[in-house]
């Protein structure tokens, strides 16, 4: 059976004025100052203008309202992490375990030193938020072909890295390189687990088998 992948939906319904008011607005501006991907994307959008491409402008502006969707991710996610210790980097904040064919929750962990050291108490609703927000960046990393695959907010950077049937996202405070381990990881899990994944079926039993190899890793950054 073929996978499928959730993808959300894009803005197909452009209108000129839409369109050049991004070259304008306020957001789009600060971002393109702070990400080269959007300065990109802005330059080509001026010159799809200029040249009178329109269906080729519409893409761009496309891809620039997507990276704004997807920097208020960021910002909201960012915005619900306790924070960690003084000159602490890479250290892994939160794993989450998504199932690519539909975006569910296979399983999530945080870090336990965020307990440990009393770095602050969750709020189960601020929780249901971060994981909402994260399935909607994994949803836009799937639209965008796996081309984006990370965003930034602050000090906290949110990765995605994409198996056969499952996505691993992690939060981690600082900049860091763990997309080795976290690819390990997904590939132990997928090793393990695969037959049980291309099918499931939505039983939260399998998580009970998936959990060590989530915990083990966090350990490593914490």
């Amino acid at each position: 059976m073929e996978e499928k992948d959730v993808v959300c939906g894009q803005e197909d319904n452009l209108e000129i004025r839409e369109i050049k008011a991004l070259l304008t607005d306020r957001e789009t501006m600060i971002l393109a100052s702070l990400y080269s991907d959007v300065e990109k994307m802005l330059k080509n959008l001026k010159k799809a203008l200029k040249e009178g491409n329109i269906d080729e402008a519409k893409n761009e502006a496309k891809r620039i309202i997507a990276r704004k969707k997807m920097a208020k991710i960021a910002k909201e996610i960012a915005s619900a992490m306790p924070k960690g210790v003084k000159g602490r980097t890479g250290r892994v904040v939160s794993a989450y375990l998504i199932y690519r064919r539909d975006g569910r929750l296979i399983i999530s962990r945080k870090a336990d030193i965020a307990d440990a050291q009393g770095l602050g108490y969750v709020d189960p609703d601020v929780i249901a938020a971060v994981l909402r927000a994260v399935q909607e960046f994994i949803s836009y990393c799937l639209s965008a072909g796996e081309e984006v695959n990370e965003i930034s907010y602050g000090n906290y950077h949110i990765l995605a890295e994409f198996g056969r049937y499952t996505v691993l996202v992690c939060i981690i405070e600082g900049k860091k390189d763990i997309r080795p381990a976290m690819r390990a990881a997904l590939e132990s899990i997928e090793k393990k687990l695969g037959n049980r994944l291309q099918q499931w079926d939505g039983d939260l039993s399998i998580a009970t088998e998936i959990e060590p190899i989530i915990s083990s890793f966090i350990t490593q950054y914490r």
